[in-house]
């Protein structure tokens, strides 16, 4: 029940770090929400796949590089 009370925070910050302005706005996006997401979320599941997404964030970086 816990994380039901999270999920509106966490597809909101994702929301926005998915549409920084550039790299380095979303490099520390993707910091803060990490770091959060280990802070503040209850340990399982939830939590587990924030850090996946986070993880991938070397992959999506590569959309603010110029074709």
């Amino acid at each position: 029940m816990q994380m039901l009370g999270q999920y509106g925070k966490i597809t909101t910050r994702v929301w926005e770090i998915y549409h920084s302005d550039d790299k380095n706005t979303f490099s520390q996006g993707i910091t803060g929400f990490k770091e959060w997401a280990i802070e503040k979320m209850p340990k399982g599941n939830g939590v587990d796949a924030v850090l996946k997404l986070c993880n991938k964030a070397p992959e999506f970086v590569k959309a603010y590089d110029p074709p």
